[in-house]
């Protein structure tokens, strides 16, 4: 059956014209392959008996379906009817249809764990370094190795993320997940709603200070005065790079270097000076009613609140060419977006969106060549219509293609299907620009990659198997004070307690743990 369904896909991509194949000289689509990487003799063999029209493939493959977790805002309107379309293209692409599970982003890590340690039956699921950790679920062996599985039924995936970006997957050399590739270099974004800005006069590229949030002050007191009920929100979870640090196990792990200091000491992130400083700013920032901190402890910030602009400054998300665009039509009205300082290239960064394969999937051959369709345009077209749907809706519904190659979303798009999820399903390089973005958004997305800081450990990825209690432990006083952590609730005195239990429960022993892997990872290079 492996041999059968490898060879039916084979011969999708041997039925393209030989220009899908090469690198495309247009902007829609990320750069494809310039031929699909070499796969074992065995399937080549079987390939060459395979069905010369990509058309026919279905018919020699079983139905199969299959399973599939994924976070976001969800529920959205329409996204049953979007779902639909979609298995109908898979249906006749691959003969595949797909059970969607889409799950709020505060209820995920909570559906994955139990759904993994259950030994529930699912397919595929989103995992990365801030939500359903790859390298505690592929350390306990949750997920599938894919090393050698990736060459042959993801080959213009594979061939097109850069060999880095892979090795920044692995995990004792091998890898277990799909990269969805994206914006890596990492450096938080300042968003303000554009009329707040004009209104007050403030200059935001102007005014604010590279890595200082307190430079916002001047603004934020004044829209305090006249708004006294808004709120800024500083999302410390995706500050790491903003602080000049690497979180080697992301933020709920103690231990991170510092990259500015330009050495590979592990240090414990929640006692940097600029950690420190940052946790200083929100405190004052809560002390002055920035934060609406009393509030924002009970509950997630979500797009209606952002719609009902009650919110003045957001500091969470991650610079990138045209976020400015995509915040806009996702909101519904004008933002000024700015990077807060200089991007920084991590492992974190690479491996922060990512599709991962059960370990006991029945169908783990499929699954993969599903997510190649919306991963790479094996269609040779000017579109990739898979992952256009999936993250745009239905076409002529929830939007349309412009003659001269943008996507156009309809109204009803933008009041429905908006769900804003481009780096969550697969490769951000094969979304269609949306009407008002440059066509070569992907090209400099790929320059920002290229041209950023690269940490001193990019490509090492914590094994937390050695202190996988300690780690438990600690993970759990983080999240006892995350939030308070984050809206500025803990005076110095709660805060050096909050260290103090970190400590008693086991941070030392697992930044030891972290600079023996550090300094055998660099022995190797």
């Amino acid at each position: 059956m492996k041999k059968r369904i490898l060879a039916a896909f084979l011969s999708v991509c041997m039925a393209l014209p030989l220009a899908a194949c090469g690198t495309s000289t247009g902007s829609n689509t990320s750069p494809a392959a310039e031929s699909s990487a070499p796969a074992s003799s065995a399937a080549s063999s079987d390939a060459s008996k395979a069905p010369e029209s990509a058309s026919a493939d279905s018919s020699t493959l079983e139905p199969v379906e299959l399973t599939w977790y994924f976070p976001g805002a969800w529920p959205v309107p329409d996204q049953d009817l979007v779902f639909e379309e979609l298995n109908k293209m898979l249906k006749e692409k691959i003969n595949v249809t797909v059970k969607f599970i889409p799950t709020t982003y505060a209820e995920y890590n909570e559906k994955m764990n139990t759904v993994i340690s259950s030994g529930d039956n699912y397919d595929i699921c989103f995992t990365a370094n801030w939500l359903n950790n790859y390298a505690i679920n592929a350390g306990k062996g949750a997920f599938l190795d894919l090393t050698d599985l990736l060459p042959e039924y993801m080959p213009l995936t594979y061939k097109q993320v850069p060999e880095t970006f892979w090795d920044a997957a692995r995990i004792k050399g091998r890898i277990y997940s799909v990269i969805n590739e994206q914006v890596s270099a990492r450096i938080p974004d300042v968003t303000v709603p554009t009329e707040f800005l004009t209104e007050m006069g403030y200059d935001l590229a102007k005014e604010f200070k590279a890595n200082d949030i307190t430079s916002l002050e001047p603004f934020l007191a004044k829209m305090k005065e006249k708004y006294p009920d808004k709120y800024s929100l500083f999302e410390i979870t995706n500050q790491a790079e903003y602080l000049g640090l690497e979180f080697l196990g992301g933020f709920a792990v103690p231990g991170a270097i510092d990259i500015n200091a330009g050495n590979t000491t592990v240090i414990n992130q929640f006692k940097a000076p600029s950690f420190l400083k940052f946790v200083a700013d929100l405190r004052a920032f809560n002390e002055k009613g920035y934060l609406d901190s009393n509030r924002l402890i009970t509950m997630d910030p979500g797009r209606e609140e952002s719609k009902e602009k009650k919110q003045i400054v957001t500091m969470s998300g991650t610079y990138k060419p045209g976020v400015e665009k995509l915040q806009s039509d996702m909101i519904g009205f004008p933002f000024t977006v700015i990077s807060s300082g200089k991007p920084i290239l991590t492992t974190g960064g690479i491996i922060a969106t990512m599709m991962a394969i059960n370990k006991n999937s029945k169908n783990p051959e499929r699954a993969l060549m599903m997510l190649e369709l919306f991963n790479a345009n094996t269609e040779g077209t000017e579109h990739n219509r898979f992952y256009d749907t999936l993250t745009r809706g239905i076409e002529g519904v929830h939007f349309n293609y412009t003659d001269d190659g943008h996507i156009e979303r309809t109204q009803k798009g933008l009041d429905s299907y908006n769900v804003s999820l481009d780096w969550m399903f697969a490769s951000n390089f094969q979304v269609t620009p949306d009407v008002g973005m440059d066509l070569n958004i992907w090209d400099e997305t790929r320059k920002l990659n290229a041209e950023a800081t690269v940490s001193p450990l990019c490509g090492y990825l914590f094994d937390s198997e050695p202190v996988k209690t300690e780690v438990a432990s600690c993970s759990a006083v983080i999240e006892e004070y995350r939030k308070q952590i984050q809206y500025g609730m803990l005076s110095e005195d709660d805060y050096n307690k909050f260290l103090e239990k970190l400590d008693a429960a086991g941070s030392e022993k697992i930044m030891a743990e972290m600079q023996t892997q550090v300094d055998a990872w660099l022995a190797s290079k």
